[in-house]
This record gives C-alpha cells, sequence and structure tokens, in this order.
C-alpha cells in the first residue's frame, strides 16, 4: 500500500502531466513590464511581473500577473534601486541597470535606464547610423540617441518606436529582445527609418542594394583520391537573401602542397602524389577550405615493388652487363647506380634461369634482352622496380626495350615485369615483348606483367606506324596449351595522333587476362584507330583458348577499347569504358569501342566465339558501342550506357548501341541481347545487317535489314 506522502507526490506528477498536455502547461518565464524603461533622475516608477505560459508565448501580452511572492533585484543600485517585494524603483543617476524579478525558478530581466537629470526635457532623438546600405535579406542595428535641454544625452533605442517608411523595402522588428533591428527586403531607397519617443522622431536613410555574398563553401569536403586523377571542387556562395550560386569559375584557387595537387582556376585539381594538400577558394573577402587526401595509385609503377620479392644477398651490378660478362648464373642481382648510356644498345644480356634483377629505383639506358632460345631461359625471371629507357626497333619479334624469347614446350617457373617505368621512343617499337612459342598439354606457369607506367612516343605517324606498348605472343597451335598471360595495375597511355597503337596484346597464347588497368588512348587523327587492348590468334586456329577483361578503366575517345578476333571463351565484364567517339579508319561506321569477330583475312568466319559482354559501363559521346562480324555465341548482359558530349547535348548526335554485320557469305553473325540500359537512346538502338540474328530482352529495339530475325522477348531474360 502507498503511504500518504507518496500518494501526495503521485497526485503533484499527475497534476503536472496535466497541466503540460491540457492547454495551460505551466508557467516557463517572468515578464517584467514596461520592458526597457527610460526615466529621468527622482522618477519612482513601478515595476509589474507577469507569468507567461506556452499558450501565450507566440501572442502578445500572453500571460497573467504573478501571484504570490516575486522577488526583485537591481544589479547598479548606484543607478536605481528597486524594493525587493513591490517592484517599486527609483532612478538614483544617470546610466543603466538591469531589473529582474523571480518568482520561485521563473525569472524574468529588463534593462532599466536612467536618461538625464530631474526635470529634463526629451528635446530630440538621433537615429544612427544617419545614411546606411544594407544588402538584400541582410540585417542591421540601428540605434536612438535622446537629447535632453539640459545638454545630456542617453541611448534610448529600448525606449523608442521604430518604423519604416517602406516595409516592403527594408523591414524594422525586434530581434532577440533588441529593437531597430533594419532588413533589407528588396532593392531600392533610399527610405526612411524613423525612431518615436513621447512623439519626437528622429529619421535616417537606408538603401537596399544586392544581395551579398555571406558564406562560400567548397564541396566535396575531404575527398580522396588516386594519384594520377582529378577531382572537380565546386564553390557555392550562398548570399544574403539565402540564395545560393555556382561561383567556381570566378573563385580564386589555391593549394598548399603543388607536389601533392594542383589544381586550376576552374577548381579541377590533379593528384601528383601521395599525401594531403589543402584546397581553397577564395570570392572576394569570402573563403572556404578543405583537404583532398591523394592515395597512391592502383595503377602503373606505384606501391612496394618488395610486396611480392626476397632480396638477401644479392650482387651488386654497377654496370651493364653482356656478351662474356652476362648475367649467366641464377640468383639475385641488385643495382647500384644508373646504367647505360646508349638507349640503341643492349645494356643486359639474361642467359639463366630463375635471376631476379632488382633495378633498386635505378635507371637503365638500353635495354634487356633474354631470347636465348637455350632450354627454359629466362623461366623465373623477375624484373622490377626502375626504370628502362630505349630507342630501340627492328619491326619484328626483337623489338622492346625488355625483350624475351624462348622456343621451349613449357614454362616451370613463373616469369614477372613489375614496379617498372618503360619507354620506348622508336616508331614501330614495344616497350616490352614476351615471345614464348610454346605448345604443352600441361598448365604453364603464367607471365606477369604488372604495375608498369608507359607510354607510346609522341611520333610523326606515317602509314606503317604502329605502336604496341605491352606485348605477349605465343605460336600458333592446335590441342596444346599456350602461354598464360597477365597484364595488371598498369598506366598505359597513347597519346593523340598515333596510329595503330596498342596498349596490351595478347596473340595466340594460352590464356590472356587483362586486369585493373588504366588505359589511356589519345584522339586518332589518323586513318587507323588504336586499340587499347587487343586479343587475337591465328587466323585458321583461333588459338587464343581464354581471356578474361575486367575492371579496367579505359578512355577509348575513337579508338577501339577491346578488340577479340580469332580467339574463343572469352569474358569482358566490369569494365568503364569513357568518351566512346566515333572510330576513326576504313568504313568507320564498322569500328566501334567494343570489336568482336570480324577476323583476318577477310572470307574468313571466325564461327562460335563463345563470348561474353557483361556488366560494363560505356560513355557515348557520338560513337558504336559495340560490333560483332561473323561471329556468333555472343552474348551481351547487364551493361549500361550513359550519354555524355555531344550525345548528352544532342541524342540524335548518338550511334548505335550495337552494330551486328555480316560480311562473308558462308557466315553468321549471331547475337543475344539481355537486360542492357540504354537510358534515352535513340531508335533503333541494335542494327542489324541481313544473315545476322539474335534475340533481345528489355535492350532496346532493333532496325536495319536484318532486324526480323532477331526474336523481341522483353518479359523474362
Amino acid at each position: 500500500m502507498l503511504s500518504k506522502s507518496r500518494c501526495l507526490h503521485v497526485l503533484a506528477l499527475i497534476l503536472v502531466v496535466t497541466l503540460l498536455c491540457e492547454g495551460q502547461r505551466g508557467p516557463v518565464r517572468v515578464i517584467i513590464t514596461p520592458q526597457s524603461p527610460v526615466q529621468l533622475v527622482g522618477d519612482t516608477p513601478s515595476l509589474t511581473a507577469k507569468t507567461g505560459f506556452f499558450t501565450g508565448l507566440n501572442q502578445t501580452g500572453g500571460g497573467k500577473t504573478a501571484m504570490g511572492p516575486v522577488s526583485w533585484l537591481s544589479s547598479q543600485t548606484s543607478v536605481a534601486t528597486v524594493i525587493a517585494n513591490t517592484g517599486a524603483t527609483s532612478a538614483l543617476a544617470t546610466g543603466t541597470t538591469t531589473m529582474s524579478a523571480q518568482r520561485g525558478p521563473f525569472f524574468g530581466t529588463t534593462l532599466y535606464t536612467v536618461a538625464a537629470d530631474a526635470g529634463a526635457i526629451l528635446t530630440s532623438v538621433t537615429v544612427n547610423p544617419g545614411t546606411a546600405s544594407i544588402p538584400k535579406g541582410m540585417t542591421m542595428p540601428f540605434t536612438a540617441t535622446g537629447g535632453f535641454n539640459t545638454g545630456q544625452s542617453a541611448d534610448v533605442t529600448s525606449a523608442a518606436a521604430f518604423s519604416s517608411a517602406n516595409p516592403a523595402i527594408a523591414r524594422v522588428s525586434t530581434t532577440f529582445g533588441i529593437p531597430g533591428m533594419v532588413t533589407g527586403i528588396s532593392v531600392g531607397g533610399p527610405i526612411n527609418i524613423n525612431a518615436n519617443l513621447g512623439g519626437v522622431i528622429g529619421s535616417s536613410s537606408v538603401t537596399v542594394t544586392n544581395a551579398a555574398l555571406a558564406s562560400l563553401a567548397v564541396t566535396p569536403v575531404n575527398p580522396a583520391i588516386d594519384t594520377g586523377t582529378t577531382q572537380q571542387f565546386t564553390a557555392t556562395g550562398t548570399f544574403t537573401d539565402t540564395t545560393t550560386q555556382n561561383l567556381t569559375g570566378s573563385s580564386t584557387w589555391g593549394s598548399t602542397n603543388m607536389s601533392v595537387a594542383t589544381i586550376t582556376s576552374g577548381g579541377l585539381a590533379s593528384g601528383l602524389a601521395a599525401g594531403m594538400s589543402t584546397i581553397s577558394a577564395t570570392n572576394g573577402t569570402k573563403s572556404d577550405s578543405t583537404t583532398l587526401t591523394v592515395n597512391p595509385s592502383p595503377y602503373g609503377n606505384s606501391g612496394n615493388p618488395y610486396a611480392d620479392e626476397t632480396i638477401t644477398n644479392p650482387t651488386t651490378v654497377s654496370g651493364c652487363r653482356t656478351g662474356n660478362n652476362s648475367i649467366s648464373a641464377p640468383g639475385t642481382y641488385q643495382l647500384t647506380q644508373n646504367i647505360g648510356s646508349d638507349p640503341t644498345a643492349t645494356c643486359i644480356t639474361i642467359n639463366a634461369i630463375n635471376v631476379i634483377l632488382d633495378l633498386n629505383g635505378k635507371t637503365i639506358t638500353g635495354r634487356v634482352v633474354a631470347s636465348p632460345y637455350n632450354g627454359n631461359i629466362p623461366a623465373g625471371l623477375h624484373l622490377f622496380n626502375g626504370t628502362i629507357n630505349c630507342n630501340f626497333v627492328t619491326g619484328d619479334d626483337n623489338d622492346g626495350c625488355i625483350n624475351v624469347q624462348n622456343d621451349a614446350s613449357s614454362l616451370a617457373s613463373e616469369i614477372r615485369f613489375h614496379h617498372l617505368t618503360l619507354s620506348n621512343v622508336a616508331d614501330q617499337s614495344a616497350a616490352l615483348l614476351v615471345v614464348w612459342n610454346m605448345q604443352t598439354t600441361s598448365q604453364p606457369q603464367p607471365i606477369r606483367m604488372y604495375h608498369i607506367t608507359a607510354a607510346a612516343p609522341q611520333i610523326i605517324p606515317t602509314s606503317t606506324s604502329r605502336i604496341d606498348i605491352l606485348a605477349a605472343t605465343g605460336q600458333a597451335h592446335t590441342g596444346g596449351m599456350g602461354p598464360r598471360i597477365e597484364f595488371a595495375n598498369n598506366d598505359l597511355t597513347c597519346p593523340a595522333n598515333v596510329r595503330a597503337c596498342e596498349t596490351t596484346i595478347c596473340f595466340d597464347v594460352g590464356f590472356c587476362s587483362v586486369h585493373d588497368n588504366r588505359l589511356t588512348m589519345g584522339n586518332s587523327g589518323v586513318n587507323d584507330s588504336g586499340r587499347a587492348i587487343l586479343i587475337d590468334g591465328d587466323q585458321n586456329n583461333r588459338n587464343t583458348q581464354g581471356s578474361e577483361v575486367f575492371n579496367n578503366l579505359i578512355t577509348a575517345t575513337n579508338n577501339r577499347a577491346v578488340r577479340i578476333r580469332n580467339s574463343i571463351n572469352g569474358n569482358i565484364h566490369d569494365n568503364t569504358i569513357k568518351n566512346v567517339l566515333q572510330a576513326v579508319g576504313a568504313g568507320p561506321e564498322d569500328l566501334a569501342a567494343i570489336h568482336l569477330g570480324d577476323p583476318d583475312p577477310s572470307g574468313v568466319s571466325d564461327g562460335n566465339i563463345n563470348t561474353i559482354v557483361q556488366n560494363n559501363t560505356l560513355e557515348e559521346n557520338q560513337g558504336i558501342l559495340m560490333m560483332m562480324r561473323d561471329a556468333t555465341g555472343i552474348t551481351v548482359n547487364n551493361n549500361t550506357v550513359i550519354r555524355v558530349g555531344s550525345c548528352l547535348a544532342n541524342a540524335s548526335n548518338c550511334k548505335f548501341f550495337a552494330n551486328v554485320e555480316h560480311q562473308i557469305a558462308a557466315a553468321t553473325t549471331q547475337v543475344n541481347f539481355n537486360n542492357n540500359t540504354p537510358g534515352s537512346y535513340p531508335q533503333p538502338w541494335i542494327n542489324a545487317e541481313s544473315s545476322t540474328s539474335g534475340t533481345v530482352c528489355k535492350s532496346g529495339t532493333v532496325g536495319g535489314p536484318g532486324s526480323g530475325n532477331f526474336t523481341i522477348n522483353n518479359s523474362i531474360c
């Protein structure tokens, strides 16, 4: 059973809850009247206190006279006193004091001003500032000073009644208990702002100007990018009228660490090296900044070159080693300085298996050659961690700043080239060329090329110009297993106007894996576009037995991003192919970013290539995205098209998603399209020539003379 006292407590709690939930929810403040009085010395006015309630907070005069004891206090008794239990005051001397009233836990205050001596008469009111300009949306405080016949003056802002001659231009309000707050509403003026105290009026002039910039915000906030990539920043201005505007182009941009990141006048930052930099934008007197973090690039010669290597007691190399001084014994070798001086000559010759050559961050000027055609040499070769520059071309299997060749029937140990920067400035050349002409029924060890940075030379092209950056080739074979090739995490560039430039090539290999690379193709202004990725085989045997192309970032421009022919069992997936323009070359309508089938020479069909193109993102900028010719067994699933550039500006500039073609009389082309997202693509989306066929499910429409051979099913794919 509850005690009597506990019952009373419960009843009190219920009463409080009821008050809070009903119309009168309990007192929350004490309001003193009059508010902010102005008195003369000798005046003895009385103050009263009201208790305000939730229901009266937004109502003029809300609340009721306080019942029960109220305690009064003056903060400056030399200026004015107040009787503690009545609120009666006495003005003693000029100045100000704070009068406070407290009832229980609630209290209130007001400013009490003693303006002048007893008998003084207010003769003038001066409003300050006398002339002002206020940006639209901005609020500025105005004050009133009273002048008396005694020669005294006092701040009478709290007692004066302020008004605007035209509230549609400038409005006067009391903000947080402060009167005389003038807000610019619309551009105009000048108009008068008046202050009236006891019939004595003073005025000032205000003009409302265009909204001014109040703040600047830089976005995105604290982004992170990879080395070698860019980040576009935006500066957004917020104005005094709360409107916003993009001020990116009119702001001044800066980077505190130019070795990490630079930034253009348009706010485009470029990550140069791993680290952090503060990116700032300034517009007039306003500024903002954010931190840009630049991470090590996942592409090219970056990261830890020793993650896959163990260096123990290496043999030092301080000069070129060729001829009788070639590296002819297995083991670990390490450069101690830059070596070589002739970019056209061979600097290092390797005549042994299981050689680990650490360039140790140094540079070789000249070539590294391992092509003895002797046993399994150079199986087990690891070449890494440095720079090789050469100027060498033969136009055959001997090309390359790094050249590896062998006719061995197997590859017993993995070969890898990584964390290298390569440059061959010759035309019709290669940076790295591997020729391993094996035919084996066993699974060979892979040949890997990863974390390599290389760019084709900027040359004046001829009709025979051709540049291969990283290339691997096997040998035409039937039923055998060719070499397994991997290109990964490389940063490879074909500059503009270089004929038939190719960043990675697999030819006649057992399996080709191309993944996580950044491949950048410049604008091709000559009559033969390049190929970022070429997977090819013997024209009669289709000897590249399988391939996987995935997670690559390819800027295609007007080149082909992926070209597969004379090859089977391909999987092209999860790549981003940017800026697809109309490819150049003979019959440009026959070329596309992804180019399948269409074998060399003409007159030979590719047959069933069993290749799937899926989950890729393609940026359409007035170019054909896919082309298939004289091949069957092609499936195109779940690809997404993003319109950019001229295609985004005008849909009539967009080309076909896919051009399904036929050339050889005895051949056919067969493609199945499922769940591809065209966006706002013009119709038809797929162009089909005669003697082509396939199915289309949720992938747009089909047009052209072969459209009748395609089965349309948009229900279940």
